[in-house]
């Protein structure tokens, strides 16, 4: 009998440890999804520790896209003429032009925040796309980033705002020559899997 209630007060308080983990883990997801909704100005946004980012100023805009708490985001900001051109002259050259140009965005407003994680195709959409071609991807809105790993085939594809792996089921011989075109090379394979990978180009709203 004793030996009984030792394995049940065992099972209840794994479930206990089980339950505070999930707690936890919803808490940090409430905390993170906070900070970003909370960002006023691009200054707010440099103080998070951000992963695989990104970012594009041009043509009135400055947009970064990264990663945040598991969760990728991407952010806007409007620029003025003055704002932009000050930013664009900082010499790259120059040490410390990255501060420089974070000090120039610090003040500006941000006009817009997505949420790009809902936009990563699921796994069963990717599975979808065995025994499609190269070509067929590309009639779909899929586009090669130029990238490829020839040895094991796997080529890396934009849709959207995110990459992917895409490996084609046969073989290429080593590009011999400067003008090689992978996607001229795949469109008639036919895809074997795909998987997630990162961000692709992200911050060209474009």
């Amino acid at each position: 009998m004793q030996r009984f209630l030792a394995l049940i007060m065992a099972l209840i308080l794994s479930v206990s440890v089980l339950a505070g983990c999930g707690n936890k883990e919803k808490d940090t997801e409430k905390a993170d999804q906070g900070a970003i909704q909370s960002l006023k100005t691009m200054g707010d946004l440099a103080s998070l520790e951000r992963e695989e980012e990104q970012s594009s100023v041009g043509n009135g805009k400055a947009v970064f896209a990264f990663k945040y708490g598991g969760t990728y985001y991407r952010v806007t900001a409007d620029l003025t003429e003055e704002t932009e051109k000050e930013y664009i002259d900082v010499d790259i050259l120059e040490e410390g032009y990255e501060e420089k140009q974070r000090e120039i965005l610090a003040p500006v407003e941000i006009t817009k925040i997505e949420d790009l994680s809902e936009q990563i195709l699921p796994q069963e959409d990717l599975d979808a796309l065995a025994g499609k071609t190269g070509k067929e991807l590309v009639d779909e809105g899929w586009t090669y980033s130029g990238s490829y790993n020839l040895e094991e085939m796997q080529v890396w594809m934009v849709n959207g705002p995110f990459e992917y792996t895409v490996v084609f089921d046969g073989n290429i011989d080593e590009e011999n020559s400067d003008d090689f075109d992978i996607e001229k090379a795949t469109k008639d394979m036919k895809v074997k899997s795909a998987e997630f990978n990162a961000l692709g180009d992200a911050a060209n709203v474009e």
